[in-house]
């Protein structure tokens, strides 16, 4: 059986999100207060990570997520495909990295990575590359569950 979604491959990439999230829980409750980023900008930077995952558990989720920060129906339809054609250009690089950076499993090119920075400033980037990985460690757990599912055949 083939399964090609991002999923955890070892014990201790579970083990190393976990601590993650302990570490950070405070802070993952400020950005799902809409605290840090544009709640839109936010709900994008969601989008991109889940489709780029292929994580199925988590669309509904994201979609949800999206309607409520005000974004229309097309937009997050394209965003789920894939096509980023109707991003508005200010979160356009960064809906384009977030994507990136999932594919990349957090590993994105440096050059890019500086792009960025120049782009958004520090500051700004530090709260994409936030909600990029708890999108991404979400993502990840789900797709688990789902290769589990079919590997045990529930």
């Amino acid at each position: 059986m083939e399964f090609a979604k991002r999923k955890y491959n070892s014990f201790r990439q579970f083990r190393e999100d976990l601590a993650f999230f302990w570490a950070n829980h405070l802070r993952i409750n400020a950005i799902a207060e809409g605290k840090a980023l544009d709640p839109a900008f936010q709900a994008r930077l969601l989008l991109a990570v889940t489709q780029a995952n292929e994580c199925t558990l988590f669309s509904w989720m994201v979609t949800q997520h999206a309607a409520k920060a005000k974004l229309s129906a097309e937009e997050t339809a394209a965003l789920m495909a894939g096509d980023t054609d109707s991003v508005p250009e200010e979160y356009a690089p960064a809906v384009l990295y977030a994507r990136h950076w999932a594919q990349s499993d957090g590993k994105p090119n440096p050059q890019t990575s500086a792009a960025m920075a120049r782009a958004y400033g520090a500051e700004t980037l530090d709260h994409i590359h936030f909600v990029i990985q708890v999108m991404h460690i979400g993502n990840r757990f789900c797709n688990t569950l789902e290769y589990w599912k079919l590997r045990v055949g529930l």
